[in-house]
């Protein structure tokens, strides 16, 4: 409230309400004002997948650029990490049977470890989560689709079938160019 409006409240308690319902409605979003300010803009109301595709491997770069090249970025985006992942996922079996809760623990260690839970061998669980965080964050993220093993790795693996086991896919095989520009079609 403005002095006027103190004014008029201190004489008349009324028209000062009235005025601030006034006001009120007079307000609006100033993005959908046709001022000057906003004479050029054109939003155009269309699906994200209709208005990113043009842009998305350009944005989707520089990110990644960002992410190499910027303390600040890289600092930021290891916070979120170590905040979503942290030490890694556990898991705590409560089905009332102490040997059962144990059992199912230790196959849980066992099966996160890289030779288990990935399908190229090379990350346990916990490194594929904080890469999946990471990556969602930086460029739109890496599904992990599960996968069932080869079967020369099935032999292996004596402890569990049928087995279950991840592959982290980049962002860049989620949406592949094809011959008309800006057409991406999903791979999975």
């Amino acid at each position: 409230m403005n002095i006027i409006d103190r004014v008029v409240g201190w004489v008349s308690p009324q028209r000062a309400f009235n005025r601030l319902v006034w006001r009120d409605a007079l307000r609006h979003y100033d993005a959908g004002d046709d001022s000057r300010l906003n004479a050029n803009w054109r939003a155009i109301n269309t699906s994200a997948e209709q208005t990113d595709r043009y842009s998305r491997d350009t944005v989707r770069a520089r990110a990644r650029d960002l992410e190499r090249n910027s303390d600040v970025l890289g600092g930021v985006i290891g916070a979120f990490v170590r905040n979503a992942v942290g030490g890694g996922f556990t898991l705590q079996a409560e089905t009332g049977d102490t040997d059962l809760n144990q059992q199912i623990e230790k196959l849980w260690a066992q099966w996160c470890k890289k030779r288990n839970c990935d399908v190229t061998g090379t990350q346990s669980l916990n490194q594929m989560l904080r890469m999946a965080v990471r990556r969602k964050k930086v460029d739109g993220g890496r599904p992990i689709p599960p996968s069932s093993a080869p079967a020369g790795m099935r032999r292996r693996r004596s402890w569990a079938s049928p087995i279950l086991i991840f592959s982290l896919l980049p962002a860049s095989k989620l949406y592949a160019k094809e011959k008309a520009p800006g057409y991406y079609r999903v791979l999975f």
